[in-house]
C-alpha cells in the first residue's frame, strides 16, 4: 500500500535542495554549482573520497555561502552520495531535490522549466520523478526516452511536447525527485555503486504506484563516457569507452534487475536485451582494450548470478 504525505500543487525554488554526488571532480564542477546559486535555496555536495586536485575544488565551492560539502572517507558509490544528500536535504525540511552529477550542465532555465511542467501534470502528487530532456553535449544528440507500447513492445519517443507521461526511465542526473516519494521508494540502491542506479530506482518508484515523467523545454548537457562519432558509410555508431571496471559494473547489475523488473516491464526486458546485445557488439567492433572489457563482461555476469555486488574490484 502506497502511503501518500499531502503535496503542494506548486513548486518554489525554495523547496528545492540540489544534491550533488562527486568523485574526483573536474573544473567544470565549479562552474556547475555557480550556475545553480541563485536557482535553489541551498546546495548539497557529497564528494567520495576526492584526491587532492578534486579537494581544492570541494574547499572552492564550500565558501560558498549555499553550499554545504559533505566528505566520505572512502569511495561509497553513486547511490550512497545521492542517498546521504537526499536525507540531508529531507532533515531540512526540503520537499524536493534536484539531483545532478558532477560533469552535467543545466541549462539557465531548466529548473524553472522543470517547475512550469510540474503544473501540467495530470497527478502531480504521483510523479515521484521530473527528468529534463538530456542533450549529449560531445555529440549534440537528443537522448530519446524510453516508452511502453503495450506488452513486450516498447518505443523510444522523441521528446517534442512540453510534456511527456508514462516514461519507464530516466537518468538521474538533473531530476527533479519528491522527497515523500523517495522515503516511501526507500532511495537509491548502494549495493549497485553506480551502474543501473537510475533505471532501477525509476522502475521500483513504478511498483510503489509512483509514476516517471520528462519535461521537454528543459535541458541538460551530460557527457556519457568518452562518447565519439564513428561512421561506417552510411551508419553511425557512437560508442562509449567506458573502462572495464564500468563494463563490469554494468554486466554484474544487469543480472538482478532481470531478476526483480523483467516481468513486471516486459517493455523494458525487450529493450534492455536489444540495447545490451548493441552495445556489446558496437564495443567489440570499435573499442579498445576489447580482451580485457570482453573479460569484464563475462565477470561480471558471473558475480552477478552469484548475488555478489558492491564496489567493483577494480575502479
Amino acid at each position: 500500500v502506497m502511503v501518500q504525505r499531502r503535496v503542494r500543487a506548486y513548486l518554489t525554488p525554495d523547496q528545492i535542495c540540489a544534491v550533488v554526488g562527486t568523485y574526483r571532480p573536474g573544473p567544470r564542477f565549479v562552474s556547475l554549482i555557480r550556475s545553480l546559486e541563485g536557482q535553489v535555496r541551498q546546495i548539497v555536495v557529497v564528494d567520495n573520497a576526492s584526491a587532492e586536485g578534486g579537494a581544492e575544488l570541494l574547499r572552492q565551492v564550500a565558501s560558498m555561502a549555499t553550499v554545504e560539502v559533505i566528505r566520505n572517507s572512502r569511495n561509497l558509490g553513486v547511490a550512497a552520495a545521492l542517498n546521504q544528500g537526499v536525507r540531508w536535504a529531507a532533515e531540512l525540511g526540503f520537499g524536493w531535490v534536484l539531483t545532478l552529477d558532477q560533469d552535467s550542465r543545466p541549462a539557465e532555465n531548466m529548473l524553472a522549466e522543470l517547475m512550469a511542467a510540474r503544473k501540467s501534470l495530470e497527478e502531480p502528487e504521483r510523479t515521484a520523478i521530473l527528468a529534463p530532456q538530456v542533450i549529449d553535449e560531445g555529440l549534440g544528440r537528443k537522448a530519446p526516452f524510453l516508452q511502453p507500447r503495450g506488452g513486450i513492445f516498447y518505443r523510444r519517443t522523441t521528446c517534442d511536447a512540453p510534456l511527456l507521461e508514462n516514461v519507464t526511465t530516466v537518468i538521474t542526473s538533473g531530476s527533479l525527485i519528491q522527497i515523500s516519494a523517495f522515503e516511501v521508494i526507500g532511495g537509491f540502491r548502494e549495493d549497485f555503486f553506480i551502474d543501473y542506479v537510475d533505471t532501477e530506482f525509476c522502475l521500483r518508484a513504478q511498483t510503489h504506484g509512483y509514476r516517471v515523467a520528462a519535461a521537454c523545454r528543459a535541458k541538460l548537457y551530460h557527457r556519457l563516457g568518452e562518447r565519439k562519432r564513428l561512421a561506417f558509410g552510411p551508419f553511425s555508431l557512437f560508442p562509449t569507452f567506458h573502462p572495464p571496471s564500468r563494463w563490469y559494473t554494468i554486466s554484474r547489475n544487469r543480472v538482478p534487475m532481470l531478476r526483480a523488473y523483467g516481468l513486471r516491464f516486459p517493455n523494458w526486458l525487450t529493450y534492455e536485451l536489444v540495447a545490451s546485445a548493441f552495445i556489446t557488439l558496437r564495443m567489440l567492433l570499435t573499442e579498445d582494450e576489447r580482451p580485457a572489457k570482453l573479460n569484464a563482461i563475462l565477470r561480471g555476469s558471473w558475480d552477478g548470478l552469484r548475488g555478489r555486488l558492491g564496489p567493483p574490484p577494480v575502479e
